[in-house]
């Protein structure tokens, strides 16, 4: 049964993350920046920082919560903003492709210090040695074990 100690931490957690990112991404506080934001976290983390893929344009447009000319009319502004940049494939000029700017992966570092440091908080954070050291998040490329505080501490979490 699930401690319900534990249960109270990562609401705690996940209501300190959502307050940090109203406060310093604003331009990704709608629904259709979340998705774009979290799209390009996700192609970040996997891809270990700013070697990151390149995310087809129609991963963002095709989603079951947001239509497409809204999705489309977020891109234009965070391009506009310079969060993100285009790349169209030489091949297949059909093909357009989104990727973020250093302006953004400045923000994406920053938010995975900030994630790290609000769980760090609650929980101990013990780095195995294959994760990359600028990471600080779960993923399935960049494995973290976390340990509950020091009175339950024979208990990791995965």
């Amino acid at each position: 049964m699930q401690n319900p100690k534990n249960s109270i931490e990562l609401s705690q957690i996940l209501c300190e993350i959502h307050t940090w990112e109203l406060n310093h991404l604003p331009e990704f506080n709608s629904s259709s920046g979340k998705i774009i934001f979290m799209g390009l976290l996700h192609a970040f983390c996997t891809e270990g920082g700013p070697a990151v893929k390149k995310t087809p344009m129609k991963t963002f447009y095709h989603n079951d919560l947001a239509c497409d000319r809204t999705m489309r009319g977020k891109l234009k502004e965070l391009h506009q903003l310079g969060l993100i940049q285009y790349h169209r494939n030489d091949s297949d000029l059909r093909c357009k492709h989104a990727y973020p700017s250093a302006k953004l992966i400045d923000k994406l570092n920053r938010y995975t210090q900030q994630v790290n440091a609000i769980i760090g908080q609650y929980f101990f954070l013990i780095e195995q040695p294959s994760a990359p050291q600028q990471l600080a998040i779960e993923s399935s490329s960049n494995p973290l074990s976390v340990s509950a505080r020091p009175h339950q501490s024979e208990r990791l979490l995965r």
